[in-house]
């Protein structure tokens, strides 16, 4: 049992190491994922009003066309 504490200690140590020398590399990434997840929403909403407003100019257009048509 000490063999696996040791190799267990050992490890946790290891990645004690590594993460002290890279935490800039890890907090720069954190802000990536947090800048994604605030903007995606909003880029999603802006895609949809776009999506909204073209449709509603088509429809205007054809209503407009066909009224002309009928008078």
């Amino acid at each position: 049992m000490g063999k696996l504490t040791r190799r267990a200690r050992a490890k946790v140590d290891y990645l004690g190491f590594i993460g002290a020398r890279e935490w800039p590399l890890a907090a720069s990434g954190l802000g990536v994922v947090l800048g994604l997840v605030t903007i995606l929403p909003s880029a999603v909403g802006v895609v949809l009003s776009v999506v909204a407003l073209a449709l509603g100019v088509a429809t205007f257009t054809r209503d407009v066309r066909l009224l002309r048509a009928a008078g």
